[in-house]
């Protein structure tokens, strides 16, 4: 059986595991509950009202985050002649795989290369209807992580199908790498 450490357990008597709380309470409180050493990826995680096996409830897209993630992106280009020179002059070495999906595969090099410079990400429903989507880093202050997060359901509000009936955003899980997952109350997330 596996015990938990002593600074887990002193950060998770400070959460309230079954109340869901304000956006910005819970981000402070994902704040002040850091036991860790190294600068933790702040996660999103919401269960929708949608049925993923259909393919016309399917959730998938991209949206740009006005503070980015907080990591560092490389980007590899495949190009001759004048798109080369643009992909250059852009910055794009290597790391990621084309994907025509994600915009990826483009004749826009210039313009794609810096919306994923600047924090562009990917989002999709799994199988049991939640997006898991990385806003930023635990460093980033309160503000920061609130306006991306506000981003993130504002494109995932706009993109609810129509298809889908009832409840559409059912839970909102707030976590970071190491941390505890507090609960965020729907009602209380404005979307513009």
């Amino acid at each position: 059986m596996r015990t938990q450490g002593k600074k887990y357990l002193q950060v998770k008597d400070k959460v309230q595991v079954a109340t869901p709380y304000p956006l910005k309470d819970a981000i402070s409180l994902l704040q002040e509950t850091c036991y860790v050493k190294f600068d933790e990826t702040v996660d999103v995680a919401i269960r929708l009202g949608v049925d993923p096996r259909k393919a016309d409830q399917m959730v998938r897209g991209t949206v740009l985050l006005p503070h980015g993630t907080g990591k560092e992106i490389k980007v590899l280009v495949f190009a001759k002649g004048e798109k080369e020179k643009e992909a250059r002059d852009a910055g794009g070495p290597r790391g990621l795989m084309p994907n025509p999906k994600l915009g990826t595969v483009t004749f826009n090099v210039r313009e794609s290369i810096d919306e994923l410079r600047k924090g562009k990400v990917e989002f999709r429903t799994d199988k049991a209807g939640i997006v898991h989507v990385p806003v930023g880093k635990r460093s980033f202050d309160i503000q920061k992580l609130y306006e991306n997060i506000l981003a993130l359901m504002d494109t995932i509000v706009r993109m609810k199908p129509s298809s889908s009936k009832g409840v559409y955003l059912k839970n909102i899980v707030l976590s970071s790498t190491m941390g505890l997952g507090i609960k965020v109350d729907p009602a209380t997330v404005k979307t513009q």
